[in-house]
This record gives structure tokens, sequence and C-alpha cells, in this order.
């Protein structure tokens, strides 16, 4: 493969990977959080089940996907080990974390609300 091309991958790969793990993990936030809510009182019924089966869904989706594209990757296509793929990764998962990272404490604010589920 042209040496191009492995860079443009690992960029991608890095920014992706980073949007699917924030999403499984922001899935397993909602799912505490709507435990939390539940011991309070605040959430029962069609909502916590709402709640519950989209944060699952979310959650589950998100991982396996990553876990698919790692495989793809690194397995079957053999790529992510060179230094400069590595460095284009780290640096592309890094800008795509600091994005996440700006906004994850309002959301975790807005999934701790009844009636609000964060998304």
């Amino acid at each position: 493969m042209h040496p191009a091309h492995v860079a443009v991958l690992a960029i991608v790969m890095g920014f992706v990977s980073v949007d699917l793990f924030s999403r499984a993990w922001m899935g397993l936030m909602s799912l505490v959080a709507s435990a939390v809510l539940a011991h309070r009182d605040e959430l029962a019924g069609r909502e916590l089940r709402s709640r519950l089966h989209t944060a699952l869904a979310v959650m589950l989706l998100n991982a396996g996907l990553l876990a698919v594209l790692f495989h793809f990757y690194s397995r079957v296509h053999g790529l992510g080990t060179t230094t400069l793929e590595c460095l284009l990764y780290l640096i592309a998962a890094s800008v795509r974390m600091l994005v996440f990272l700006r906004g994850v404490s309002r959301r975790i604010d807005e999934m701790l609300t009844p009636g609000r589920d964060g998304r």
C-alpha cells in the first residue's frame, strides 16, 4: 500500500477509534446515570426502560464496531506497526479526545437530569 494511503488510514483510525470509544463510554455512563436516577426514584417505567435499552445498544454497538475496526486494521491488513503510523494515530486520537473531553462534563450532567438523556 502506498505510504500516503497508510498515513491517511492512521489519521482516520485515530479519529474514528476515539469517536467509537467515547460513544461506548457515554453509553456506559448513561446506564450508570439511569441506575442512579432510578435509585433516587426520579426515573421509572417506560422512560427508564427506554434509557436503559438505548444506552445498552449504543454501548454494545460502538464497542463492537471498535473491536471489528481494530481487528481489520491491525490483524487483517497488518497496519499500525510503523513509527509514522503510530505517531499520526496518536496525534489524531489526541485531537479527537480533546474535543470529546471539552463537552463530557455537560453531557454527564444532562444524563443525571430526569427527562434528559445527554445525547
